[in-house]
């Protein structure tokens, strides 16, 4: 083989290596969603939860109609790692396979929204978060969760 040929052999397999060492592996996040005691969330009207790999700028410049379109108009979007009704007084726990690099984005989609009707769980992430609904709100319960694997 030339030393043309290495040369340009070794730097295709370095360009390669580097591409495939690049992309960071998606985790596993536990997602637990309650209601709160004092009050029943949305007025007890259904409503969804949305779940997305988000850069922070983007989370800061969206609006719930932003969010909204996604649901309403059947989008796909590849930021979405889960979108589900959630119906009040019955816990919820979706398991999502997220970018080990990125922000999460929880949205509830309320009927009228007031307050935080969005969480962004910024990197590095924990393995599980546990939210409490209120009537219009979302709130991250910071009690802690108790972990097996540890």
């Amino acid at each position: 083989m030339s030393r043309a040929a290495a040369a340009l052999l070794s730097i295709a397999l370095a360009v390669g290596a580097g591409a495939c060492g690049s992309k960071k592996p998606n985790l596993s996040r536990v997602l637990d969603f309650q209601t709160s005691q004092k009050q029943v969330a949305n007025r007890g009207r259904t409503f969804y939860i949305v779940v997305r790999a988000v850069e922070e700028a983007q989370f800061l410049s969206e609006t719930y109609d932003d969010v909204a379109k996604l649901v309403t108009q059947n989008a796909t979007d590849e930021s979405i790692l889960e979108m589900e009704l959630f119906w009040p007084g019955q816990p919820a726990q979706f398991v999502v396979e997220a970018p080990a690099d990125k922000a999460i984005a929880v949205y509830c989609l309320f009927t009228r929204p007031s307050g935080d009707w969005k969480v962004l769980l910024s990197p590095p992430l924990d393995r599980a978060y546990r939210f409490v609904i209120g009537n219009r709100d979302i709130r991250i319960d910071t009690t802690p969760i108790d972990d097996d694997d540890d």
